[in-house]
Parts: C-alpha cells; structure tokens; sequence
C-alpha cells in the first residue's frame, strides 16, 4: 500500500485520531490508545518496501521496546481495508499493512516539554539514571569490530553539509564542520585500541539507540520508548555512546546541571548492578562531539528539503545550536 492510499483510508476514519507523521511512519492518536504504521519507503539505513518488511519490524520494534515499556507496547495488528475504509483490529477487509498498538501516554508528562517548562528535577534524573543503568546492565553482550575507516566515514557524513551551512550561516559554522572532523579523524587514530579493548570487555551492548528527551515520558517510573528497530548498528552500541545521546540532548537544551546529574547518578547504579569501570571522560567527550554531529547534520539535511517552509528559519536555529554545541565540545578537548 502506497502512502498517498494508506492517508486516504486514515482520512476515512469516522473518529479522528490525531495523526502524527514522521520521515518515516504514521502515529495515530486516540485517548486511550496510539497505533504506529511503517511508510512504505527504502532508505539507505532502513528497508519498509514490502508489507512483509514491515511486518517483521512491527514485530521487532515491539519486542524491542517491551524491555523497558513493557505495559505500553501491546501487540502487532493487522491494518485492513474494507469498503475504501481503515479498519484497525476488525474482522472484515483485507489486510494490507500492520501497526504497533500501544497504550496512550498523557501529553503532559513528556521530558521535552518539561525540559522546556522547567519543571524536570534531579529527583526525575536519579529515577531515569536507575532505569536505564538496569536495563544496561542486563542488556545483551555484541561482539563488534571497530573498524577505523567505518568509524571516520560515519562522523565525517556532516561534511556534505558543509556548502549549505557557509550558504545559510555563514563561513564561521561551516569551520565547525571541518575542524570537528580534523579532531575525529586524530582521536580515532589515536584512540581506536581504546574501543576495541571495550568492545571485548563487553560494554558494547544491544541498547535503545535513540534515547533522548522526546522519547521519555517522565511518570513516577519513568516510559522510555521508540528504541531503533530498523538497524541493529545503530542500536548495538557503546554504553557510553547512548548515555552520551542523553546527556547531549540535556545540553543542547541549556541542562547542563541535569546533564552531570544524570552522569554521575547513572554511574552509581551501574556500578551498584555490578557494572563498574566504563567510564572514560575523553570517550564520553567525544561521543557527545559525534551525537551532536548527527543532530546538526539531521536538522540540515531536514533544512533543505524545506527551504520554502515557513519552519526553515527554525529549522536553521537548531541547526546553529548544535554545530556551537560541537565547538563547545571541541573546545573542551583542549582543556
């Protein structure tokens, strides 16, 4: 089923969810449950061309996410089509895509938005740092090769980024780009017996792979959800380079006192779990380096296909907060 079909047969919903697109799905609201459909799409990093394709990746995204949402993430449901009309879980129609269904989570309790209100504690922090340390310290060990030429490749994509950037903000954040790939390609060099002498003492493990604000909702025990289903390698990575994600998502929103809360209090209870001796502040340095790379190259990329879109100058915004959160963090190195 095409997207342009499967928006129509949403449309054909007598009671209207509230519909949420993503680059690469459709999340349908209601009060009391969410369903979650994959676009038909192919990408360089993912492949939902074929309704057995997204079959397969409903089914591992709810596995997946089960580990630390289990009473959310409910089960994978047939999507049919009846009489030109969308039937979720319904006897009748055929079936022509699948969905995720999970329990509604209530708008108020998101971290973004908190993040943003002022209303998110250390408290909140210490309650997040022992779910994930736990869920750390019990997730799967993955023996991996670190390659130093797939290491650099996979920093220095932001460099195709770099005309766009001295186009739209100016010479000065473009030197970003190309300092921050100097200083990647020598602490690699330098440091690549480092993550290799980690991957064999087990602290690359098969982790959440996204895990930032947005997708935690912080209740008394806090929902972290919507881990990365579609590719294993963005998934199975140094424990380090996921807390990294977080900590770098609290700095870009000026929470730097959360950001070192977190840090250390995950620490602890990693260390409590039995976990101890992953800690490695030039490493963690630089993952934060790498996720805001990702970030300011995700927000460019976006940029440009919406150069006419009254969101572009926003869009820009973000793009500039994360390349002066790479200078930060380069600058730290010289520190």
């Amino acid at each position: 089923m095409t997207d342009q079909e499967l928006k129509k047969l949403i449309d054909s919903l007598k009671e209207k969810p509230k519909c949420i697109e993503t680059h690469i799905s459709y999340v349908l609201l209601w009060p009391d449950f969410t369903y979650k459909l994959k676009k038909t799409i192919q990408l360089p990093f993912l492949d939902f061309s074929t309704l057995h394709a997204r079959k397969h990746f409903c089914e591992e995204e709810l596995r997946l996410n089960k580990r630390l949402a289990e009473a959310i993430y409910l089960a994978v449901v047939p999507v049919k089509a009846y009489k030109k009309k969308l039937v979720l879980e319904g006897d009748a129609g055929e079936v022509v895509d699948y969905a995720i269904k999970m329990k509604s989570l209530e708008a108020k309790q998101e971290m973004d938005k908190l993040l943003a209100a002022k209303k998110v504690t250390k408290e909140d922090m210490d309650r997040l740092a022992y779910k994930i340390a736990v869920f750390h310290a019990q997730a799967d060990i993955i023996q991996k090769e670190q390659n130093l030429a797939t290491l650099k490749a996979t920093f220095n994509e932001i460099e195709n980024q770099v005309d766009f950037v001295a186009e739209h903000l100016g010479k000065p954040k473009a030197k970003i780009i190309k300092e921050a790939i100097r200083l990647s390609d020598e602490f690699l060099k330098t440091n690549l017996p480092c993550l290799q002498e980690r991957s064999r003492q087990g602290w690359v493990r098969d982790v959440h792979g996204d895990l930032h604000s947005k997708n935690i909702f912080l209740y008394e025990d806090p929902v972290i959800f919507d881990c990365i289903e579609f590719n294993a390698d963005f998934r199975q990575i140094d424990l380090l380079n996921e807390i990294a994600f977080f900590c770098m998502d609290l700095e870009a929103r000026e929470a730097i006192d959360l950001s070192q809360y977190f840090y250390g209090s995950y620490l602890r209870h990693l260390q409590a779990k039995g976990v101890s001796g992953v800690e490695n502040e030039s490493l963690f340095l630089y993952f934060k380096l790498y996720r805001a790379n990702v970030r300011a190259k995700v927000m460019s990329i976006s940029a440009q296909k919406d150069m006419k879109a009254s969101s572009f100058e926003e869009q820009l915004q973000e793009v500039t907060t994360y390349l002066d959160l790479m200078q930060r963090y380069r600058d730290a190195f010289k520190q």
